[in-house]
C-alpha cells in the first residue's frame, strides 16, 4: 500500500479514537518525550531541524508524517512534532505534515566552494511562496570556518537580522507591515560570510515560524534545503 494512502487511513482511525490523541504532557511544558529506538527523533549532532523533520534528515517527507501518526497514537510529545503549536501530537500534526510533502514553499541556501580569505554572499531565499506574511528563522554555521561580515535586507516589509557569531547562528525575523503577503520566489536575506581557513561548514536552515499575512497567521507548508560552504 502506497505510504500516503496508508498515513491517511492512520489519521481517519486517529480522529475516530480520541483516547489516541492525548498525552500526559501539560500545555505550557517544554518537556521532550525521549522516544524508543529506531524511529530518529534526537539529533545526535545537536544540530537544529526544521519544524516536522523528525528523522533529522534535513527534509520533511512522508516519513515524517509517519512518525507524528505513530507518536500521536502512542500518546508521545516532541515539539519538533507540533506543527500545530498547540503542544500536543495528534492526527493534525501528522496531515500537516503531510500536506508539506506534496505542496508548500521551499527555503533554501546554496552550496559553495571558496578558497581560504574568500568573501561569500549567502542569500536566503523562498520558492514558491504563497501568500508569505511572516517568516522567523535561524541559519546556523562553523564559526571556526566562517566569520559574519555584513548581512542584507531582504523582499519583507521588516526585517531583523541578528548574528551570534561566537555561536555560529544568525537569526532573521522577518514579516510584511503595510503590504500584503508575497508570492512567487524571493530573497529573505542575504548573509556575507568570510572563509576562514580550510574545511566545510554547514549552512543549516531551521524554521522557526511560516505564517501567511492573514489575521489569523496560518501555518505555511514548507520544506528546507540546507547548504554547505567547502573551503579549499
Amino acid at each position: 500500500m502506497d505510504i500516503r494512502i496508508a498515513l491517511l487511513l492512520g489519521i481517519i482511525l486517529l480522529i475516530a479514537s480520541p483516547v489516541a490523541l492525548t498525552t500526559d504532557v501539560p500545555r505550557d511544558s517544554a518537556t521532550t518525550v525521549t522516544h524508543d529506538a529506531g524511529y530518529g527523533y534526537e539529533d545526535a549532532s545537536g544540530r537544529a531541524s526544521a519544524k516536522g523533520d523528525l528523522n533529522y534528515d534535513g527534509r520533511v517527507t512522508q516519513e515524517d508524517a509517519l512518525i507524528a501518526l505513530q507518536m500521536a497514537a502512542r500518546g508521545e510529545y516532541s515539539k519538533d512534532a507540533d506543527v500545530s503549536g498547540d503542544s500536543i501530537i495528534t492526527s493534525l500534526d501528522a496531515l500537516m505534515i503531510l500536506q508539506t510533502t506534496s505542496a508548500g514553499c521551499r527555503i533554501a541556501v546554496g552550496k559553495y566552494t571558496v578558497d581560504v580569505a574568500d568573501t561569500i554572499p549567502v542569500p536566503i531565499r523562498v520558492e514558491g511562496g504563497v501568500d508569505v506574511g511572516a517568516l522567523d528563522l535561524n541559519i546556523t554555521f562553523d564559526p571556526t570556518l566562517l566569520s559574519v561580515k555584513s548581512t542584507q535586507n531582504g523582499a519583507f516589509d521588516s526585517t531583523t537580522i541578528n548574528p551570534e557569531v561566537d555561536s555560529g547562528v544568525v537569526k532573521v525575523v522577518a514579516y510584511q507591515a503595510a503590504n500584503t503577503g508575497i508570492n512567487g520566489s524571493f530573497t529573505v536575506a542575504e548573509i556575507t560570510f568570510e572563509a576562514l581557513k580550510v574545511g566545510e561548514s554547514p549552512l543549516d536552515i531551521e524554521i522557526v515560524t511560516l505564517t501567511d499575512s492573514s489575521p489569523q497567521t496560518n501555518y505555511l507548508a514548507h520544506s528546507i534545503c540546507n547548504g554547505t560552504v567547502t573551503i579549499c
